[in-house]
C-alpha cells in the first residue's frame, strides 16, 4: 500500500506541472540566437490565455530545436488560420522570467 501510495504522489506531482489552454494564437515572435531577453525561441500570444497559476497567461513559446520543428510548423499553420489550438505548459521549464515552454499543442474540435 505504501508503495501504491508513493506512486501515486509521484503521478500526481507529475501532473501538476503541465497544464492546458487555448485560444487563437494572436501574435507570433521568433527569437534568434543573440536575442538578450529569451533567445532560440519561437513566442506565442494567445486570445483565452493558459491556465497554469505559475505561468505567464498569455505568452509561451518553444525552444527552438530539430526536436521541435513540428511544433513550430504546426503553430505557423494554426496562426495563419486562425483556428483555436489547445496548448499544454511545462511549469518546471521558463524561458523568461513566469513564461512557460510549450510541451504539446493541438487542434481545438
Amino acid at each position: 500500500m505504501f508503495r501504491f501510495t508513493i506512486a501515486l504522489f509521484i503521478f500526481i506531482c507529475a501532473l501538476s506541472s503541465y497544464a492546458a489552454g487555448g485560444g487563437v494564437i494572436k501574435e507570433i515572435v521568433f527569437s534568434g540566437a543573440k536575442d538578450g531577453s529569451h533567445p532560440n525561441v519561437v513566442q506565442i500570444k494567445i486570445v483565452g490565455g493558459f491556465e497554469q497559476a505559475d505561468c505567464n497567461r498569455h505568452f509561451s513559446a518553444i525552444r527552438v530545436s530539430d526536436e521541435n520543428q513540428h511544433l513550430i510548423s504546426f503553430v505557423m499553420a494554426a496562426f495563419m488560420s486562425k483556428e483555436p489550438v489547445k496548448v499544454v505548459l511545462a511549469s518546471n521549464d521558463k524561458y523568461y522570467q513566469d513564461r512557460c515552454t510549450i510541451v504539446r499543442i493541438s487542434n481545438v474540435y
